[in-house]
C-alpha cells in the first residue's frame, strides 16, 4: 500500500510558486512532470469572513461618488452563508434614508425568507426574488444591471432576470452598508467575499467569478483592476480647444467640436497616454447630425463606433484592444454638425473586500480609500480551515481491473475532493472506490490519449474515524504510465 502524500497547511501554497490565481499554474510531481493544477480546491463555506451576530454587529463604508453608478450598468458579488428565520436582513445595501426615500440598491433576505436583490429610483424600483432560504445555505451571488436588465445568478447559474421598471439613477449620498441598514435589520450570518463592480458583468464574467464554484480563489480579471477613476479626457466637453490636433474641416466653437462638410477621414483626435490596453472603459458622447456623418471613432488599431448619422447620444463599454490605445480619433465623412461631452472612463472592480489569507484578522480592502468601519463587534471566524493534502503517484505497470489494484491509504475524518489525471496513454473504465466503506467515488472514466482531465469527485462519502483504502483501477495502457494526483480535504 502506498502512502505518498503532499501536505499544505494553506490551500494557497498548493498552488505552484508559478501562479497562485489558478487560472493556471502546476504542481510538479518529480522535477520533470507537470499536471494542471487549475482544480486546487478552496471551500469558501469554511474560509474566513465575517461573523454577524444578528444584534449589532455592520460594516460602514462611507460615501463616495464611486459607489454611485447613476443609470449606468454595475454588479454586485458577493459570498455568504445564511439561516432562515423570522426577521429581515439586510446583507448590503446603499440607499437614500431622505426624500426621496428608496434610491439605491440592497441586497436583502425578508422575513418570508425570502432572498431578493433590489434596484430603486426616483420613479419606481424593481425587486427580484432569487430563491427561498429554507436551511443554512452558503451562495455566490452576483446581480447585474446591465442594458435595461436585471439579472442575478447563484453559484453560476442564472436564476432570474427581470426587465428593470424604470432605467433611472441610483445615486445617493449614503454610505454603503454590509451586515445591516445602519441600525435595522440586523444580518446573522457571515459574509466572506463581496465586489462592487461599475459595469455589468457577462456570462462569460459570472463564469470566471464562480470560478468553478470557487469564487475567492479567484483573482479580478487585470481588465477589471481600475488604475484610474478619474475622467480620461481632459476637454471633452470642449470649453478650450486644449489638447485636440484638429484637420481644417474641424473647429472647436461654443463648447462643441464642430465639423463643416468633412472630408473623408477628416478628424479630431486628442493624444494622451493612458496605457489602457487590456483596460476596459466606457467611452460616450452626444451627437448633433445636419449631414453626413461620423464615420467612425477609435482608439488606435480598433475602431468602437461605425457610420453614425443620427443626432442622439452614444454610450458603449468595451475591452480595449487597440494597437497602441493610447489616442482618441473621431472621424467624420461629409460630416456638417457638432460633438460635445466625449468621455473616457476606465471601468472595472470599485471594491473589493475579501478575507486575506496572510492576515487573518482583516480583510483585504480595495486600498483605494474606500476602507471599512467596524460597528459592534463582528468576528473574523474561528472555524478551522479545511486542510487540503494531495496523494500523488505515477503509475507504471498494468491495474487493469482485477489484474493488479493501487490502493492508498485516506487518512482518518478525510474525504476526496477530486482526481486530476495526466496520461500519455488512452485509459479507458478508469474507477476509484474506497474499499473500506464501499463507496463508489469514480467509475467508468476516460482519459483521452496525451491528455489531462479533472474529475471532480460529487458522489457521496462518509467520513471515517480511522484510516481507509482508497482503490485505483483503469483499462487500455496503462502500464506505459500515467500520473495521479487525489485531492483530499479533511472534514471539519
Amino acid at each position: 500500500m502506498k502512502d505518498l502524500f503532499l501536505g499544505y497547511n494553506n490551500p494557497a501554497d498548493a498552488i505552484s510558486k508559478k501562479d497562485a490565481n489558478v487560472a493556471g499554474g502546476y504542481v510538479s510531481l518529480d522535477g520533470n512532470k507537470q499536471m494542471d493544477a487549475s482544480f486546487i480546491p478552496l471551500d469558501y463555506r469554511k474560509s474566513q469572513g465575517y461573523i454577524f451576530d444578528g444584534i449589532d454587529d455592520y460594516l460602514t463604508i462611507p460615501h463616495n461618488d464611486r459607489l454611485n453608478f447613476g443609470a449606468d450598468d454595475f454588479s454586485i458579488q458577493c459570498c455568504f452563508t445564511i439561516s432562515p428565520s423570522s426577521k429581515d436582513q439586510i446583507i448590503a445595501q446603499k440607499v437614500s434614508s431622505i426624500s426621496p426615500y428608496y434610491v439605491g440598491f440592497s441586497l436583502v433576505k425578508s422575513l418570508d425568507n425570502s432572498l431578493a436583490f433590489r434596484i430603486g429610483t426616483i420613479e419606481l424600483s424593481t425587486r427580484v426574488i432569487l430563491a427561498r432560504v429554507v436551511r443554512t445555505t452558503s451562495y455566490n451571488l452576483i446581480a447585474v444591471r446591465s442594458e435595461g436588465l436585471i439579472k442575478c445568478y447563484l453559484d453560476g447559474i442564472l436564476v432570474a432576470t427581470n426587465a428593470e421598471i424604470t432605467i433611472g439613477s441610483i445615486n445617493n449620498s449614503e454610505n454603503l452598508f454590509i451586515g445591516s441598514g445602519g441600525t435595522t435589520d440586523y444580518l446573522s450570518s457571515k459574509i466572506s467575499l463581496l465586489r462592487l463592480f461599475n459595469r455589468g458583468l457577462s456570462q462569460a464574467d459570472v463564469a470566471y467569478y464562480n470560478n468553478s464554484g470557487r469564487p475567492e480563489l479567484c483573482r479580478l480579471q487585470y481588465a477589471d483592476v481600475i488604475t484610474n477613476y478619474g475622467e480620461l479626457i481632459v476637454n471633452g466637453n470642449f470649453e478650450t480647444n486644449y489638447g485636440w490636433v484638429l484637420d481644417v474641416d474641424w473647429t472647436i466653437n461654443n463648447g462643441k467640436l464642430v465639423g463643416s462638410n468633412t472630408s473623408t477621414e477628416s478628424y479630431g483626435g486628442e493624444i494622451y497616454r493612458l496605457n489602457l490596453r487590456g483596460k476596459r472603459v466606457r467611452l460616450s458622447f452626444i451627437s448633433t447630425i445636419t449631414g453626413g456623418r461620423i464615420k467612425r471613432i477609435s482608439m488606435i488599431g480598433v475602431s468602437y463606433f461605425y457610420e453614425i448619422d443620427t443626432t442622439g447620444t452614444y454610450v458603449k463599454e468595451f475591452l480595449n484592444k487597440g494597437k497602441y490605445a493610447d489616442s482618441l480619433y473621431i472621424l467624420g465623412e461629409n460630416f456638417t454638425g457638432s460633438i460635445d461631452n466625449v468621455s473616457v472612463k476606465q471601468v472595472g472592480c470599485v471594491l473589493e473586500l475579501l478575507p486575506e489569507n496572510a492576515l487573518p484578522d482583516r480583510w483585504l480592502e480595495s486600498a483605494n480609500g474606500l476602507d471599512a468601519i467596524t460597528s459592534g463587534n463582528p468576528a473574523i471566524n474561528t472555524e478551522t480551515p479545511i486542510t487540503y493534502t494531495q496523494i500523488i503517484d505515477n503509475i507504471t505497470n498494468n491495474i487493469a481491473t482485477g489484474v493488479t489494484n493501487r490502493d492508498y491509504t485516506l487518512p482518518a475524518g478525510y474525504l476526496v475532493d477530486s482526481v486530476c489525471v495526466k496520461s500519455t496513454v488512452s485509459l479507458t473504465a478508469l474507477q476509484l472506490v474506497n474499499v473500506s466503506t464501499s463507496e463508489t467515488l469514480l467509475t467508468g472514466k476516460t482519459v483521452s490519449s496525451a491528455a489531462g482531465k479533472h474529475l471532480p469527485i460529487t458522489n457521496d462519502q462518509s467520513s471515517s474515524a480511522t484510516d481507509t483504502t482508497l482503490r485505483l483501477n483503469a483499462d487500455g495502457n496503462a502500464a506505459l504510465g500515467f500520473n495521479i494526483i487525489i485531492n483530499i480535504k479533511k472534514c471539519v
